[in-house]
C-alpha cells in the first residue's frame, strides 16, 4: 500500500482541484488487487485529506465520482467505450474519435479522452457550468444511440455476448466513474487525461501506470481537465 499512498499523495491534490464538490466513493481489495474488490457507496467529501485517510486507513486503492455536485446538478457529461471480449483496444481508440467529434459537434463543447487504467476509455465533456442531471442523461443517451446507428459495424448500446467483437458505449451520467488519476486494480494502471493528438501512441488503457504518473502529472496542472487539452481546442 505504500506506492498507492505515494500515488495519491501527488494525484489527490489534482483530484480535489479538478472535482471540488463532487461526491466521491472508493473501492478497497481486502483480499489482494488480483481478487474481487468492495464497494463503498457512502459519497464522502472531494478533499485531500480525506482521501489520504481513506487510503492510509481503510486501505482505498480506486476511486470513482458521479460528477454530480449539488442538488442533483452536474458540470460534466461522461460517456464510458468499454471494448467486448474480441475488440482490441485500437477499435476502442477509433470509438473515442468517432464518439468524441459527435460530441463537439452536438454540443460544442470540450470532450476530453481517458483512458481508464484498465481495458477501455470514458470521454468527458465539460458541460460550462451546472445543468441538471436528468437533462444531461437523456441527452447523452440519445448521443449514444445515435452513434450506434452511425456506426453500428463498430458500437453497440448493448453489452451482451453477441457484441464482443465491437465497443460498448454507454452514459456514465450520475452513476459512479474511475475518477482520473485515480488507481484501477489489478496492475494499477492510472485512469489519466490524454490529448487527441497522443492517442493513437497508447498501445492500451492501462499504459500509463503508476510509476509514470510522477513524469505525467505535471502535464496536466489543470484546475479542470478541459482547459487546452480538449478536443475542441485541437480539431
Amino acid at each position: 500500500m505504500e506506492r498507492v499512498l505515494a500515488h495519491y499523495r501527488i494525484a489527490a491534490p489534482i483530484i480535489e482541484q479538478t472535482f471540488e464538490c463532487a461526491q466521491l466513493f472508493y473501492q478497497t481489495y481486502p483480499q489482494g488487487l488480483d481478487k474481487p474488490g468492495a464497494f463503498h457507496g457512502n459519497p464522502i467529501p472531494m478533499t485531500t485529506p480525506d482521501l489520504l485517510v481513506l487510503v492510509q486507513e481503510k486501505g482505498a486503492v480506486e476511486f470513482q465520482t458521479t460528477g454530480i455536485v449539488v442538488a442533483e446538478r452536474t458540470d460534466w457529461a461522461q460517456v464510458a467505450l468499454w471494448p467486448g471480449y474480441f475488440a482490441p483496444f485500437e477499435s476502442v481508440k477509433r470509438a473515442a474519435r468517432l464518439v468524441g467529434a459527435l460530441m463537439a459537434e452536438m454540443a460544442r463543447f470540450t470532450v476530453i479522452p481517458v483512458l481508464d487504467g484498465k481495458n477501455g476509455m470514458a470521454l468527458w465533456m465539460d458541460l460550462d457550468g451546472l445543468r441538471k442531471k436528468d437533462a444531461v442523461r437523456m441527452w447523452v443517451r440519445r448521443l449514444c444511440h445515435d452513434a450506434v446507428a452511425r456506426n453500428p459495424e463498430l458500437l453497440t448500446v448493448d453489452g451482451d455476448a453477441v457484441n464482443a467483437d465491437r465497443v460498448y458505449v454507454r452514459s456514465m451520467v450520475g452513476l459512479p466513474t474511475s475518477v482520473p488519476y485515480g488507481l484501477r486494480a489489478p496492475s494499477l494502471g492510472v485512469t489519466i487525461p490524454v490529448t487527441w493528438s497522443e492517442l493513437d501512441s497508447f498501445a492500451g488503457a492501462d499504459a500509463v501506470g503508476i510509476d509514470d504518473f510522477p513524469r505525467r502529472s505535471t502535464n496536466y496542472p489543470l484546475h479542470r481537465i478541459g482547459g487546452s487539452h480538449g478536443f475542441a481546442s485541437e480539431r
